[in-house]
């Protein structure tokens, strides 16, 4: 058990995270009224000012997310797959309407394949 939590370990410090593309999800945000009411130009200027977490510290508060990567769209596991094997995996985005009270935005399919893949999530989280 300990050779495997060392090989998880071992693999979750060897992914790198990029920063979330705002503009490209800005379909995604959009879908939440606050954001749309904001419109794109502030999305981005909020999103900007979000902080990184682990998607551990949040899961219990997080609605919206489907963990079952075999049932996900087969593209967006395929291009995850590919993201994961070059090592870079854009964050997900989460945003916070309170202390306990979080939603996905986007990056379902990346959290799901990095939870499938025995790595605790690091996730983007926008401040509402």
């Amino acid at each position: 058990m300990i050779k495997l939590v060392g090989i998880l370990k071992e693999l979750e410090n060897s992914i790198q995270f990029s920063k979330p593309n705002f503009s490209r999800e800005w379909d995604e945000a959009e879908r939440y009224p606050e954001f749309k009411e904001i419109g794109k130009e502030k999305w981005i200027e909020v999103a900007e000012h979000g902080y990184i977490t682990k998607l551990s510290k949040i899961k219990s508060a997080l609605g919206n997310v489907d963990l079952d990567f075999d049932s996900l769209e087969e593209p967006k596991k395929q291009r995850f797959e590919q993201a994961f094997e070059k090592g870079i995996i854009e964050l997900p985005i989460v945003v916070e309407f309170g202390k306990d009270d979080y939603d996905l935005v986007a990056g379902n399919t990346r959290i799901a394949g990095l939870v499938k893949h025995g790595i605790n999530p690091t996730v983007w989280v926008v401040k509402l």
